[in-house]
């Protein structure tokens, strides 16, 4: 699991996730980035913000949105 939490808080607590489960806590850095940086290469994303998977020119977050 990636999310944009800085760190484990009650919500997350009402998921009752597995605890062999792995997760990663981006502090609201992108979370493609910050999986891959831990190991993980995600092939499909269930997420309710899509925008904080990767950097998009589409919404403005990266260099080429000016394009």
């Amino acid at each position: 699991m990636v999310t944009g939490r800085s760190g484990r808080s009650e919500d997350m607590e009402r998921y009752q996730l597995p605890h062999t489960m792995p997760i990663i806590y981006t502090g609201g850095a992108m979370k493609e980035k910050a999986a891959l940086k831990a190991g993980y290469k995600v092939d499909i994303w269930i997420d309710d913000m899509p925008a904080m998977i990767q950097e998009c020119a589409v919404i403005g977050q990266s260099k080429d949105s000016e394009l």
